[in-house]
């Protein structure tokens, strides 16, 4: 045992009261301060430079963004694949694209990545995700990909400046005024607004997908973006797919 009278080595490393430099706190006007402020500013500027407006959706979505997987809750970043870049240069390329997927390529969270890059850098964007149905709580239908945006947006790294969300169950608003929302399929749905971006996720597995197509028309017509995805199935979505829409 230590006797009584020697002091603990944790006593003996910290400074004595009124000791110089003992519990100082530097203010925004000290040097350190100021210089540490801006190297924290020309990051956020370099941040801004490569992934922001002005920058590459696919860099953004390669080095930024992070996943989580619905069935195992495993968190991860995003799988840099070639597929997944040709797929975000034709996002960019052709407003209206349709993409066959499988689980595994995770091209669900591909797009909403993409138009949560869309949304957050383009000011008073309007973008819409849709599934066959909206979803009454954030773990279902499109309700559930406006979920997979603000998880986006809550592990984007450091370097990003600030920007406060406003977010509830199928809807996402930024300082922009920009927006992200959250629809079911049916063509009073999609008449109801005109877009800068639409998401249609399974839509071999809609009800209603050639009248909720049709009536989504005015957002190609408008300049905005119309993107489907869906696993393999009959009808509508592989006419689409296979330009056989007549």
């Amino acid at each position: 045992m230590r006797p009584a009278s020697s002091p603990s080595p944790l006593a003996s490393s910290m400074p004595e009261s009124g000791a110089p430099g003992a519990g100082r706190v530097l203010g925004p006007d000290h040097p350190l301060a100021m210089r540490a402020a801006a190297r924290l500013l020309l990051e956020q500027r370099k941040t801004l430079a490569t992934y922001g407006h002005d920058g590459d959706p696919w860099a953004f979505v390669r080095d930024c963004v992070w996943t989580r997987d619905e069935v195992t809750g495993r968190v991860r970043r995003y799988p840099s694949r070639e597929y997944a870049e040709l797929l975000v240069r034709r996002w960019q390329e052709y407003p209206l694209l349709a993409v066959p997927k499988s689980r595994r390529m995770v091209v669900t969270w591909l797009f909403v990545a993409v138009n949560y890059w869309l949304a957050r850098f383009s000011p008073h964007a309007k973008v819409a995700f849709m599934a066959r149905k909206l979803g009454k709580t954030e773990t279902e239908g499109s309700a559930e990909l406006v979920r997979r945006a603000y998880f986006i947006h809550q592990h984007l790294p450091a370097t990003f400046p600030p920007c406060e969300t406003e977010y509830s169950i199928g809807f996402l608003r930024f300082p922009n005024g920009s927006e992200i929302v959250a629809l079911g399929e049916g063509e009073e749905q999609a008449r109801q607004h005109t877009f800068t971006s639409v998401l249609a996720d399974e839509v071999a597995f809609w009800d209603h997908a050639f009248e909720t197509w049709v009536a989504l028309r005015p957002t190609i017509e408008g300049g905005g973006r119309l993107t489907a995805v869906s696993s393999a199935g009959p009808g509508f979505f592989k006419d689409l797919v296979h330009d056989q829409l007549g």
